[in-house]
């Protein structure tokens, strides 16, 4: 590895990857991606195959973060786990920017740039109202055909009680139920590592954390790094260093670093470079809210897909071997597989 790059990125997730990957488009153009999670994504089944993220939580691709909750008098449980994910690839959501001074973050704003990324797949027509989507990107993306017969269920109990459905929530139209797409194709998932692939001018340092920004008068010229061995490294860039460790870990490397609230760096001892007392404040998470339903027999995901045990290992071979058919196989033979009667 190198001891200087033309850019840095202290972070491998959702964002970072997708800046990395753009700068390289340049071929004359180095980029270093600092990640702490591992950065073979790709040879992780647990991420790469649907169904099995729940095998993630609290393991070594997860943060596991401890959130405070409120403590009321109805509900004793006042921490809970807040996994985020650790791995090049990462996790993100946002919402609701341009309302709290995000010019630019609407839905006409960045809708050119939800489409760079995506490549979408229908591969058996089974959707062609679904035209607003991207088909060029890195990112593979289809409704997966196998969970057809699921939608279509669901969509028929919408409509019974008088709802609406919104066949493409792609052009704008975000109400009512409709299809959501996933980043999968033929049994796999992609992610934003994709950004990444078939780039020589790219190194992924991982299994690393960024310890300290180096600033040099007004100017960040590197980054200290504690490597995949616990050494200490430096690492210098000649243009810009790039911090995209996501909402809690860019603060944290901006505090260590010195830019922060005066009175909070003095409590540990930490020289002040910019006194911001708005880095580390403010955060707004993007709970999930979770509907349960009772279904009738053969719909839905069954408990044995998110338990560990012999009925789950079953499942995952099957669906390995599913997956590798349909990758083997012609469009032909792809409706023939998804016509007949495998069961996950």
């Amino acid at each position: 590895m190198a001891s200087e790059y033309d850019f840095i990125v202290v972070g491998g997730g959702t964002a970072g990857n997708v800046v990395a990957g753009r700068l390289t488009e340049n071929p004359k153009v180095s980029v270093l991606v600092i990640e702490a999670g591992r950065g073979d994504p790709q040879n992780i089944p647990e991420i790469t195959t649907l169904a099995r993220a729940f095998e993630n939580h609290g393991g070594p691709n997860d943060w596991a973060y401890k959130s405070t909750m409120i403590n009321r008098d109805d509900y004793e449980r006042v921490e809970k786990p807040n996994t985020r994910g650790k791995v090049l690839g990462g996790k993100g959501t946002f919402d609701d920017w341009e309302p709290y001074g995000g010019s630019g973050w609407t839905w006409e704003g960045v809708k050119e740039y939800f489409d760079k990324p995506a490549n979408y797949h229908d591969d058996l027509g089974l959707y062609p109202k679904l035209r607003n989507i991207g088909r060029n990107g890195p990112l593979h993306a289809e409704l997966v055909p196998k969970l057809e017969p699921f939608r279509e269920a669901l969509k028929k109990a919408w409509v019974s009680k008088g709802q609406k459905l919104t066949d493409d929530i792609y052009s704008g139209t975000m109400s009512g139920l409709t299809h959501c797409v996933n980043t999968i194709y033929r049994g796999l998932r992609s992610s934003s590592w994709s950004y990444l692939v078939g780039k020589p001018n790219i190194t992924v340092l991982s299994s690393s954390h960024g310890k300290r920004l180096i600033i040099q008068g007004d100017r960040v010229t590197g980054v200290e790094v504690r490597g995949p061995n616990g050494e200490d490294l430096v690492v210098t860039a000649r243009r810009e260093v790039i911090v995209a460790g996501g909402v809690y870990e860019s603060p944290k490397l901006l505090l260590l670093s010195g830019i922060g609230p005066a009175k909070d760096l003095a409590q540990f001892n930490i020289k002040t470079v910019v006194d911001s007392p708005h880095v580390g404040q403010n955060l707004l998470d993007h709970p999930i809210l979770p509907h349960v339903f009772r279904l009738k027999d053969g719909y839905g995901l069954d408990d044995h897909q998110l338990r560990a045990g012999p009925q789950h290992d079953g499942a995952v071979a099957a669906y390995f071997s599913w997956s590798i058919l349909i990758i083997r196989f012609s469009r032909k033979a792809l409706l023939l597989i998804l016509l007949s009667s495998i069961v996950l």
